[in-house]
């Protein structure tokens, strides 16, 4: 198969100047260098950057000059940093009925507006077509709302991500809300278009002429919500979900090492909760083990990891030996599934999988206070190895 031919396009006046193969090749790679290392994600979108770049290329089409080049790149640096035009981005929402007037976590607030508010919002565009569908299409839904200083398509981007890890907060605490039959009841949150529409259904009819026939339905979506009230609230905040919802407003670069490892280990669990298949479900959830976990010294993961497990979970010396044993089988079939064997992934496995997993992220969220880095929850599992 021939390789794909790469072509792009920028305006000079009327007139669309084109490049094509190594040329558009060299554009993309120095579209995307200068986009992670100007710093301007922050308010523009990677298009966007594109965009202004090709800007630039009409300029120096007309004037090939070094001073072209640095005095419209200057240009643009000084338009990023004057750029403080504000824009809200709503995000609607499956999974979750609302009983508080909202519930911020990180860096969106959950809300469930009415027509009225909703208009209120939308200004002048309220009697406008595209504002009365917006009144039609979000009036009684659940939405994520998210405000950035950015052009639009930069802060539709950003309010997806961010919806996206608050929602694994809640997908955290779903387990202590539904402590038990939660995966079967298809209790989950998701951003509404994350699913299939249409269920997965099989027709059983039997060989023999009996009458009788058996029709299936499954479906990954939501099935029945998550109440946000006030009991539940006071369960999200005492499993630490609201504590790690905090973590979501800080600047990467002030996590402490502890905080990124919840944050991904967070994303893990929640992970698994959308599988359909048994054996993604178990490779999210043993993921989510190994964030916490994985040895720094080359010792055999598996035994490190069911040893942390037994430690940080149990206190018995009994007990950590059925939960070192129990944990290191159930790792196993993660190589299985990974590498072709024939080990077969019961629900009663992804069942304790889901305990183990919420409970050591309960773990480490408690544990915080003293232990600030990976490293330093291994030496604390290592001194307790020790006695």
């Amino acid at each position: 198969m021939p390789a794909a031919t790469r072509s792009m396009s920028f305006l000079v006046g009327e007139k669309h100047v084109g490049l094509s193969g190594p040329d558009a090749a060299a554009f993309q790679e120095l579209s995307g260098s200068f986009y992670e290392e100007s710093g301007w994600g922050d308010k523009y979108s990677e298009g966007y950057v594109s965009e202004l770049l090709r800007k630039v290329l009409a300029e120096l089409y007309n004037s090939n000059t070094s001073a072209t080049a640095e005095t419209a790149v200057a240009k643009h640096f000084a338009d990023h940093q004057k750029y403080l035009k504000l824009h809200s981005v709503l995000v609607p929402l499956m999974g979750i009925a609302l009983h508080v007037p909202s519930l911020k976590l990180g860096r969106v607030t959950i809300i469930n507006p009415s027509e009225a508010e909703l208009a209120r919002r939308l200004g002048k565009n309220a009697v406008t077509n595209p504002g009365r569908h917006i009144l039609k299409t979000l009036t009684g839904n659940v939405l994520a709302e998210f405000e950035a200083v950015a052009e639009p398509i930069r802060a539709k981007e950003m309010a997806v991500e961010e919806t996206r890890r608050a929602l694994e907060v809640l997908r955290y605490a779903i387990p202590f809300v539904f402590q038990d039959g939660y995966k079967d009841l298809g209790l989950n949150v998701s951003i509404a278009g994350d699913f299939p529409e249409t269920d997965c259904m099989t027709f059983i009819m039997p060989s023999a002429d009996d009458n009788s026939m058996t029709f299936t339905s499954e479906s990954n979506r939501p099935a029945i919500p998550l109440h946000i009230n006030e009991e539940n609230l006071s369960k999200l905040k005492e499993c630490g979900a609201l504590e790690v919802a905090e973590l979501l407003e800080k600047p990467p670069g002030t996590l402490t090492d502890i905080e990124r490892v919840v944050l991904r280990g967070l994303h893990w669990f929640g992970n698994a909760l959308c599988h359909g298949e048994a054996e993604n479900e178990l490779l999210s959830l043993t993921t989510c083990l190994e964030t916490f976990l994985t040895p720094k010294d080359g010792n055999p993961i598996g035994t490190a990891i069911a040893e942390g497990v037994a430690i940080l979970l149990v206190s018995r010396l009994d007990d950590r030996k059925k939960m070192k044993k129990r944990v290191k089988d159930l790792y196993g079939k993660r190589s299985g599934v990974s590498h072709g064997g024939e080990k077969a992934v019961l629900e009663s496995d992804l069942v304790e999988l889901r305990d183990i997993a919420k409970r050591l992220i309960h773990k480490v969220i408690t544990l915080r206070g003293k232990v600030t880095s990976q490293k330093a929850l291994l030496e604390m599992i290592e001194d307790a190895k020790l006695g």
